[in-house]
């Protein structure tokens, strides 16, 4: 796994590169609301997660690049 951060003006850009299976986080589900800790369904909380924390969530994947993940946040005014 390769991360890389870049911190500007615009915010912070964060992108994640793997050789893993493709994984889209597009296609993740969002978790069930109002339900106990205890029976929280163990996949698609961090995806959640960065949906809520950043601005933008751009994906790729490619044969011979693997999974690029790129999250965006920008600095609020």
């Amino acid at each position: 796994m390769e991360c890389s951060v870049v911190v500007d003006d615009q915010g912070l850009t964060v992108i994640l590169r793997d050789r893993g299976n493709p994984f889209d986080p597009q296609n993740i589900p969002h978790p069930q609301a109002n339900v106990p800790l205890e029976n929280l369904k163990p996949r698609g909380v961090g995806v959640y997660l960065m949906r809520k924390m950043v601005d933008e969530i751009h994906y790729e994947f490619s044969p011979e690049g693997g999974n690029i993940l790129t999250l965006i946040k920008r600095k609020t005014s």
